[in-house]
């Protein structure tokens, strides 16, 4: 019975001093409470994809590791890699690398780059923009791209579309949760690339302006209070207004630059600001100073069908009407109107057509 009490005092002595002599080392080593833990790392698949996110932290049990969600860019470059998507090359336009520059919305020049790869059909955007804080801020999206020029007489309200550039972002990977597609008009103008989104502008009047512009832009409608517009404003002022929130909506002028140009505040941005879709963006506010980008707002059908035409769909072989869509000189702002005459009897009545604003003159063309 002596024996058997020494022997188990003995194996309880043992399995104290390996407790103990373990839990020194370890504390010697850093790797229980006085860890040094690799804090948030991730984990990449053979071509360079983020797949998966860890925070590995310190705590009185050493160092414990918790997933993180993945980013949206993160989360959208890899549907877009596991779904195959790729693009069709476009030869309407050499390869090229751009910066907004000539804006009337002055806050787009320098803040929206863009790449378009001829061979491969494939673009790359950057848009910068700033923090409530100041910081720098960017959403960055890779996506495909087409380019046609309207040639074909559509059935329906037939009208001359001219040259097209669709950036399909539907499909894209980018910073964003919400990425829908945009279409413009272009015209190449020496180094410039003139682009005008053919947005629905028939019920914008003067009051509109796009939340947060900033100072400099529709001043005559602020006063503090955003639901409050001046009373009986001038046609002339409610013209400038109107003109000006439709080229705030829809007018993107770019400029060439070089690829090194491109490759350096792509890279410098990634590097040193705030992505949109990531938590720091969402611990320092969620939102930009000043919006530079805004969708394009077709209706869902009427995009799905443009979506089609541009991609060369043979079921979608012609333009869908666009009854809204302007002249493509550019600023050129065209909408519904009507005007009045006086009839050879000496009564008055109207006239509905369309009125077009450039260069400070109007004109009118009846239906």
């Amino acid at each position: 019975m002596f024996s058997i009490w020494h022997a188990k005092v003995g194996i309880l002595f043992i399995f104290m001093f390996l407790l103990f002599g373990c839990k020194q080392e370890q504390d010697a080593n850093g790797t229980a409470s006085g860890s040094i833990c690799r804090g948030e790392y991730t984990v990449k698949d053979s071509n360079g994809l983020v797949r998966q996110r860890f925070n590995e932290y310190n705590s009185s049990l050493g160092c414990l590791t918790d997933p993180v969600p993945l980013t949206q860019w993160e989360k959208s470059s890899n549907q877009r890699f596991d779904k195959k998507i790729s693009c069709t090359p476009q030869a309407d336009l050499p390869s090229m690398h751009l910066k907004a520059s000539g804006n009337y919305y002055s806050y787009r020049n320098s803040r929206i780059f863009m790449e378009l790869n001829s061979s491969t059909g494939e673009a790359k955007r950057l848009i910068i923009g700033e923090m409530p804080d100041g910081r720098l801020s960017f959403n960055r999206q890779v996506f495909c791209y087409y380019l046609r020029t309207d040639v074909e007489t559509e059935p329906t309200n037939p009208f001359d579309y001219g040259k097209l550039l669709h950036l399909d972002l539907e499909l894209s990977a980018s910073s964003d949760l919400l990425s829908p597609q945009e279409l413009y008009n272009y015209q190449v103008n020496g180094n410039d690339i003139l682009l005008h989104k053919l947005d629905d502008n028939s019920e914008i009047d003067w009051t509109f302006c796009p939340t947060g512009t900033p100072i400099g832009f529709c001043d005559y409608l602020r006063n503090g209070n955003e639901f409050y517009f001046p009373p009986d404003p001038s046609a002339a002022v409610q013209s400038q207004l109107r003109s000006a929130a439709i080229l705030i909506r829809s007018e993107l002028n770019m400029t060439k630059i070089s690829t090194q140009e491109f490759n350096s505040i792509w890279d410098s941005s990634i590097n040193s600001g705030v992505e949109v879709g990531t938590s720091g963006y969402l611990s320092a506010g969620g939102k930009w100073k000043f919006l530079v980008n805004s969708i394009w707002d077709e209706p869902f059908f009427v995009g799905r069908a443009v979506r089609n035409y541009m991609r060369r769909d043979p079921l979608q072989p012609f333009m869908p009407d666009l009854a809204w869509a302007s002249s493509m000189q550019f600023p050129y702002i065209c909408y519904s109107s009507s005007k009045e005459i006086t009839f050879a009897d000496g009564s008055k009545g109207k006239i509905y057509g369309t009125t077009c604003y450039n260069n400070g003159a109007y004109s009118f063309i009846s239906d």
